[in-house]
């Protein structure tokens, strides 16, 4: 029997992400900060920085090295730990914020018999995730991500224009770093790079569960500098102050201004103020979690706390 065969009969690959439908802002995960005499809940102020190498940013921190801790919020039992090393400060016009390389994770949503099992298929089929001209993370770098992916990420469709380029794609490498701060970590080679840089704005339209195929096909914008708004197939309104093109259908849209970028390994990291919030009706909103925090779901609850995005009602 040769090894392929094996590993299929052994179970299909474990689903490494899972789109989910949550009611609003994620209540199932606390993730806190872990410093020497100090235990300090971070939920709200911690996002990523870059994929490679794998960092996150943090508000109002300045300490060499920490901890997040990611615990649910249930039974407050830890589900994962990342272990971190400062490796910059950014002053912002919101304070200071601290980058941090993640170094180092832990689990315990699996049992080591299946984390083991894990890490030899992702090592056996690595090669096969990276384009050629793609930046490749670590197999050690993804299991921290999957980790970090624990709590729930949203996704919003960002939408820039500079008078000359403009686009609209999905984004979940975003998030609250401090009182009023935001930021948006976008690959380097991304042509909407410089659009951003040139406008200082954007906005972020939350996306509906139901709208998680529109918001997936959207994925291709990421390597376009500008897009025809004609052709998108759903209505399109404008943010409120900005004036930017939006989609009708979003549950949410928050304007940012842009105050500052700092490129961050792989990733272009812009730090901005929320100036403005839109929320309109409907529910559930579309969130990325990692397939071990569904699988710990599976194994100590009666039933997930969330819909797969795909059955989530239209509302």
């Amino acid at each position: 029997m040769n090894l392929a065969v094996g590993f299929k009969l052994l179970g299909g690959p474990a689903p490494m992400w899972a789109p989910i439908a949550l009611p609003g802002p994620q209540d199932l995960i606390e993730v806190h900060l872990l410093t020497p005499g100090a235990d300090r809940d971070v939920t709200n102020n911690q996002a990523i920085a870059a994929l490679a190498p794998f960092s996150v940013v943090l508000g109002g921190v300045d300490i060499a090295e920490a901890q997040l801790s990611f615990r649910d919020r249930g039974s407050s039992a830890e589900l994962g730990r990342l272990q971190l090393r400062a490796t910059q400060t950014l002053t912002t016009a919101t304070g200071e914020l601290g980058v941090y390389a993640v170094i180092a994770g832990a689990q315990t949503c699996e049992g080591q018999l299946l984390q083991w099992w894990h890490r030899l298929r992702q090592a056996l089929t690595q090669h096969r995730r990276s384009a050629p001209d793609n930046f490749r993370m670590s197999p050690a770098a993804v299991r921290q991500m999957l980790i970090f992916y624990l709590c729930p990420r949203p996704v919003v469709l960002v939408s820039v224009d500079d008078g000359t380029n403009s686009n609209l794609f999905p984004m979940d490498l975003i998030g609250p770093v401090s009182s009023g701060g935001f930021t948006l970590a976008l690959r380097n080679t991304s042509p909407s790079v410089a659009t951003i840089q040139n406008a200082r704005r954007v906005a972020l339209a939350d996306v509906a569960a139901r709208d998680r195929d529109l918001a997936y096909g959207l994925g291709r914008h990421h390597r376009q500098a500008r897009i025809d708004w004609a052709k998108l197939p759903y209505e399109i309104t404008h943010s409120a102050r900005f004036g930017l093109p939006v989609p009708a259908r979003a549950l949410r849209v928050r304007e940012c201004e842009i105050d500052c970028w700092h490129q961050i390994g792989s990733h272009t990291l812009f730090v901005g103020r929320v100036v403005s919030e839109d929320v309109r009706t409907g529910t559930p909103y579309l969130f990325h979690t990692s397939g071990i925090h569904r699988h710990y779901r599976e194994r100590h609850a009666q039933r997930t706390p969330w819909l797969e995005a795909r059955d989530a009602p239209c509302t």
